[in-house]
């Protein structure tokens, strides 16, 4: 079976038919396929990157040549595709405009076959030249956000399980970073935060208690109240957390080392470890204390049996102002329904 040869297209505009007629008979004969319009109108209908030159009158009705090339030149799908501009003008003025809005070239009527020929092969060939350019910086696009992504989940693989090794040490089997993790994501979205902070408090939130990983057993697994001294080391493992994070260039690993050091600061600026108030402690951080105390609150731990979510709720409306941000307060009771949803799908 014959391969198929795919002919170069080349799109002429032109009212006169004459000229159209012409330019079809001149360009077939030199192996190109021809489309012709009359109207700048059907141009743009037809126009599409398909085309390899487009040939376009001056002066036609309704539409002239400069509007369908402004129109031309600022579509993505179409601007890079070659214009020449057919006139019978051949004051200076036309063709200064006609560059400052992005034709390529100018023949003058009458039009001579072999300056046409010459014209049109030339930027066909730097349109495909242009076009292996352009497909050859979408191949290495595509190969930096593959890359990007490996290294992108790679990352996020190793936070997970640093956040899973410091929940294994405080003996909570019972997913508590993947709630952290959805409760925050959903508390951000109703602040309307951007979808990169918002991501970032996702992937980051439960990263929060990285630091327990240097608080001795008999303290951090201790079943009963702790004793001032022992609460003091505890406190520790705010900074211990932000240590282990520190130092990196990635706004993940930043934003989890903001949760990991001030996730325990309080709004009336009575928290540790560096008693911020207000607006002071991270957005990122003054989110994630209040998924991590509904959490708390919502789950057995070894000092305390689980407490109802309507009791958990009533408690964090009392420190609203207090412990918590007022803003964010209202942002989590505001979505008490998704809240649920995750706390019984994580349960």
């Amino acid at each position: 079976m014959a391969k198929t040869v795919k002919l170069p297209k080349i799109f002429v505009a032109d009212d006169d038919r004459n000229v159209t007629k012409l330019l079809e008979s001149v360009l077939s004969s030199f192996g190109y396929a021809v489309l012709t319009v009359h109207n700048g109108k059907d141009a743009l209908d037809q126009i599409d990157n398909t085309v390899d030159v487009v040939l376009l009158d001056v002066m036609m009705p309704g539409m002239d040549g400069f509007q369908v090339l402004t129109k031309l030149k600022s579509s993505p799908s179409t601007s890079h595709i070659p214009v020449v501009m057919i006139t019978s003008l051949t004051d200076r003025d036309s063709k200064v405009r006609g560059k400052q809005l992005g034709a390529d070239d100018f023949i003058n009527k009458p039009i001579d076959n072999f300056e046409l020929i010459a014209r049109v092969g030339n930027l066909r060939q730097v349109k495909e030249y242009h076009d292996l350019l352009r497909n050859h910086n979408k191949q290495l696009e595509e190969e930096v956000r593959n890359r990007m992504l490996e290294i992108k989940e790679s990352n996020l693989e190793t936070i997970q399980r640093l956040a899973a090794s410091a929940e294994f040490r405080d003996g909570n089997t019972g997913s508590h970073i993947e709630r952290i993790g959805e409760y925050s994501r959903i508390i951000a979205q109703k602040l309307n935060l951007p979808t990169v902070e918002i991501e970032n408090i996702y992937y980051a939130s439960p990263m929060h208690d990285i630091g327990k990983i240097g608080i001795p057993d008999e303290i951090l697994l201790k079943p009963g109240k702790l004793t001032d001294k022992e609460y003091e080391v505890m406190k520790t493992h705010t900074t211990i957390g932000a240590k282990i994070l520190s130092g990196s260039k990635s706004p993940l690993v930043r934003t989890a080392e903001q949760i990991a050091l001030s996730h325990h600061e309080k709004f009336n600026g009575k928290g540790y470890p560096n008693g911020l108030k207000g607006e002071e402690t991270p957005m990122s951080a003054r989110i994630v204390a209040v998924a991590d105390v509904f959490d708390a609150l919502t789950t057995d731990r070894a000092y305390k049996s689980e407490y109802s979510s309507e009791k958990s709720v009533e408690i964090i409306k009392e420190e609203k102002g207090k412990h918590f941000d007022p803003e964010i307060t209202e942002a989590f009771l505001d979505c008490l329904d998704e809240i649920e949803s995750v706390k019984k799908h994580y349960k």
